[in-house]
């Protein structure tokens, strides 16, 4: 019975988080759905990565920051980029490299999470944000709208995200946002 209830459990939290990300990806479409707040970027992108640095053994390194000030919906953003941290997390082993950094350039400020993981099937890079892709995903658990929420919240922000991936080569997640996000600091 104690198994019984276990399954039950499990399942319910599965369709729970489903529906949270389905309501989610509903609500990033209506205007008016950011919540936004000027935020230091240098302190948000260290605790983003803190708290990733727990999810498993693997050399993480995060790069430069720029020194700047941003208007972004802080919990939205933290969670599409620690989906896409998790997601490198899944798709490496024991010792690979999972990095986070920022750049600011050409009016843009890219944030980008780089794996050297076992990369992406080309047959799936066209698709990977739709709602419900799961590729090659070795995660059955995964309902395939993590990277589909990611792509709303960029798109909310005025910006954009892409993968580059080579087989066996890693892949490399990028959010990209317009640079008229930055209410302070210098551009590199």
């Amino acid at each position: 019975l104690d198994d019984v209830i276990g399954i039950v459990i499990s399942e319910a939290d599965y369709m729970k988080t489903m529906l949270e990300g389905l309501l989610l990806l509903e609500r990033m479409n209506e205007s008016g759905s950011l919540d936004e707040s000027n935020v230091d970027l240098r302190s948000f992108i260290s605790d983003v990565f803190a708290s990733a640095i727990t999810l498993g053994k693997r050399d993480w390194h995060l790069g430069d920051v720029p020194d700047i000030t941003v208007k972004l919906d802080v919990p939205k953003v933290r969670g599409a980029l620690f989906n896409l941290l998790d997601n490198a997390e899944k798709a490496t082993s024991e010792g690979d490299l999972i990095s986070l950094s920022v750049v600011s350039h050409n009016g843009y400020l890219d944030v980008s999470v780089a794996d050297t993981g076992p990369g992406i099937d080309p047959n799936y890079l066209q698709t990977i944000f739709e709602r419900f892709e799961r590729g090659t995903s070795h995660d059955q658990r995964g309902a395939g709208l993590g990277l589909a929420i990611v792509r709303a919240v960029a798109k909310a922000h005025e910006g954009t995200i892409k993968v580059d991936s080579v087989l066996g080569g890693g892949s490399t997640f990028t959010m990209r946002f317009p640079s008229s996000r930055v209410v302070d600091g210098v551009e590199g």
